[in-house]
This record gives structure tokens, C-alpha cells and sequence, in this order.
């Protein structure tokens, strides 16, 4: 328990906090604070530069509308990553930028970034299963640069059965959401590297989610379950009390309760 707390304070005095304390924070911030968490150590000097750079010649070259963004940025080389799409360089802003490739997520927030340049009246969209952007009336697809057709989309949701679980309207998409789900993606990523340095880096992940106000029992399951693989059999057991503490179903509970007894009647458990 006393290295969880140390791990969770550390995330709470870093950018974490003063990203969730900042009023002001936008998009853009949520993908820089996740480049940060994967790369504490990524040149955030030289990422605001280049992004000035691409925003001062969007200004310069490009109509204020959805269509005129999609083309400016197809121009610049920018494209969904079909190739490495599960490399954890899709999910930092840095590395985006460099190799222009990503995934729709880091994308949209490149898009949000450059379109509130123009004036747009522009935001992300939670879409399941694909990141969107919203441009006043207009709906963007970043991954491939186009301008999607309300029909298009909601044909998509009823194509896989989704319709009543998104609803008929996009809904804008804070930059505390976004950023995690970009940490939900990077914690995907991770968990199938199935290594030390993974999973220490998951475990700093999930604390910045709780600190963001992610729903808590899902994450401290998670959170078990990489004790688990590390085979800490007492923070696979604090872990799940503070699963217990937070749950609100009533089978769930019954389940956490039981893997908590099952802890208990190991050999040695105590010793751990």
C-alpha cells in the first residue's frame, strides 16, 4: 500500500494535477499531457514550435471551413498510421508531428488545435470505436482526412448495432475525456508488451485516470490485475480493496469479495 501512495502522489504533484487544475485546459493539452506521461523526458520546446510553425501557414493557406482544413492537412503529409497503428508513437504529440501519422484520436486533436486557428467552432467526438471531429455543421474523419456525411456515420452505428448506445447526435468531447481515452489506448498498448517497464508505466497511467476522475472500481481492477502479473500478492490485495471501497454493483462486489478470500486462503499470504 505505502508504494501505491508514493506512486500516486508522485502523479498527483506532476502534470496530471496541474492539468486537471488549469481552468483553461484544452485539447491540445490532453494530448500533450499524455505525450508527457509516455515520454517524460519528449522536447516540449521543440513540439510547441513545430505546432506554431504548421498553425502560422494554416492561417496563411487555408479557407476557415471543414474541407479546406481536411485538404491543408492532407497536403502536409498528415495520415492515419495503417501500418504501426498499435505503437505507442501514435498516442504522443511529438511523434506525430515528426512522422505525420497517427490515429484518429492525436489526430483530432491536431485538427481542433489548427481549426480554432481558423475560427472554427470545432471539438472532438467521442465516436465509438473511431475519433471524430466536429466542425460547426461539418463532421471530420482525421484518420483519412474527409469530411463524413451524416448519413455515413449513423449507417456505421446501426452496421454495428450501436445506434442506441451513441444515439442520432455527436456529442462534444471534453479534453478530460480525451485524454482518457488516449490513456486507455496507451494502456492497450502496454498490456500487450507483457514486461516490467509496461507495467510500471500502466500503473502511473491508472493513477493519472483516478486523478482525472475515471470511473474508479474498473480501474483499480485493472490495477490488480498488473499486481497480479507482477505477482505482489499484497498489492494485488490493496488494489482490490480500494476496488471494494468504490463499487456500487452488487455483483461485482460479490466477485471482489471473493477474489479477496481467495487471496486470504493462499500459502504464505501473509508473508507477502
Amino acid at each position: 500500500m505505502v508504494e501505491h501512495d508514493a506512486r500516486a502522489q508522485a502523479v498527483s504533484d506532476g502534470p496530471v494535477e496541474r492539468f486537471h487544475a488549469d481552468p483553461n485546459r484544452s485539447e491540445w493539452d490532453a494530448g500533450c499531457l499524455v505525450t508527457a506521461l509516455i515520454a517524460p523526458d519528449f522536447d516540449a520546446e521543440g513540439l510547441n514550435a513545430a505546432l506554431s510553425r504548421l498553425r502560422d501557414e494554416c492561417i496563411a493557406m487555408t479557407q476557415p471551413d471543414a474541407r479546406s482544413l481536411c485538404r491543408f492537412l492532407e497536403r502536409r503529409g498528415f495520415a492515419g498510421d495503417d501500418t504501426t497503428y498499435e505503437s505507442l508513437d501514435n498516442s504522443r504529440l511529438d511523434r506525430v508531428l515528426v512522422k505525420r501519422r497517427g490515429i484518429p484520436i492525436t489526430l483530432a486533436v491536431l485538427y481542433v488545435e489548427l481549426g480554432r486557428a481558423l475560427g472554427l467552432d470545432i471539438h472532438g467526438v467521442g465516436f465509438p470505436g473511431h475519433f471524430l471531429v466536429r466542425a460547426s455543421d461539418a463532421v471530420i474523419d482525421p484518420f483519412a482526412n474527409r469530411v463524413v456525411a451524416a448519413e455515413d456515420w449513423r449507417a456505421w452505428l446501426r452496421e454495428h448495432d450501436l445506434l442506441a448506445h451513441a444515439g442520432t447526435t455527436l456529442n462534444d468531447a471534453t479534453p478530460d475525456e480525451i485524454a482518457l481515452r488516449m490513456l486507455n489506448n496507451v494502456k492497450r498498448v502496454l498490456f500487450g508488451h507483457a514486461d516490467g517497464a509496461a507495467y510500471a508505466t500502466a500503473l502511473d497511467l491508472i493513477d493519472a485516470q483516478l486523478v482525472l476522475g475515471a470511473e474508479p472500481t474498473t480501474l483499480h481492477l485493472e490495477r490488480a490485475e498488473i499486481w497480479r502479473r507482477l505477482g505482489s500478492v499484497s498489492s494485488v490485495r490493496a488494489a482490490l480493496e480500494d476496488a471494494r471501497e468504490t463499487c456500487n454493483d452488487e455483483r461485482l462486489c460479490a466477485d471482489i469479495e471473493g477474489r479477496l478470500k481467495a487471496i486470504a486462503n493462499l500459502p504464505g499470504s501473509a508473508k507477502h
